[in-house]
């Protein structure tokens, strides 16, 4: 098994212990498990978080000298799982890393902080014309947030008071959640 197939499987495998607990959280019809970086099922994924934490450290000059604190879950979405709009504002910095992604599986939004976005004048003309196909250009003028469709081994990394959600799943394959 390659390094994702093989955490996807450890995952399987601590959830049919029922170490999984849906906790209401965020997420709804799924399950979550709070500090899977502490399993050790999971070390290999811990020393993944290990390396983002410390390259962000780097990043942006912040002290390394000092004891960073992580907190992490895992969440399983099952056919029609999501997660509600949230933020992590007490975090320095969140993110995601999706183990797995089967076709279907709902994206990841995040919501435009700018409260003046939703009041933001587009251009008007009449239907069909050039200003009509301008204001519905949704790179030009999005509409209010943008999303991000998951995959296999993508990580993303976001400022943790952005507000963010994920869509329903519409994978439905009760055997690869």
């Amino acid at each position: 098994l390659n390094g994702l197939e093989q955490i996807k499987a450890n995952i399987l495998s601590i959830k049919s212990e029922g170490l999984l607990q849906d906790k209401a959280v965020s997420v709804r019809n799924g399950w979550r498990l709070d500090n899977p970086h502490k399993h050790e099922k999971l070390a290999f994924l811990k020393a993944y978080l290990d390396y983002l934490l410390m390259s962000i450290v780097k990043f942006y000059k912040l002290p390394s000298d000092i004891n960073y604190d992580m907190a992490s879950w895992l969440n399983l979405h099952e056919s029609g799982g999501f997660n509600v709009m949230h933020h992590h504002g007490e975090s320095l910095v969140s993110g995601v890393i999706y183990i797995s992604a089967p076709d279907g599986s709902g994206e990841i939004k995040f919501k435009d902080p700018r409260p003046a976005i939703n009041y933001l004048k587009r251009p008007l003309g009449p239907v069909g014309s050039k200003q009509e196909q301008i204001r519905k250009n949704r790179t030009l003028f999005p509409a209010g947030q943008i999303g991000q469709k998951p995959k296999d081994g993508l990580c993303i990394v976001f400022p943790s008071w952005l507000e963010h959600f994920v869509e329903p799943s519409e994978a439905h394959s009760p055997d690869n959640p």
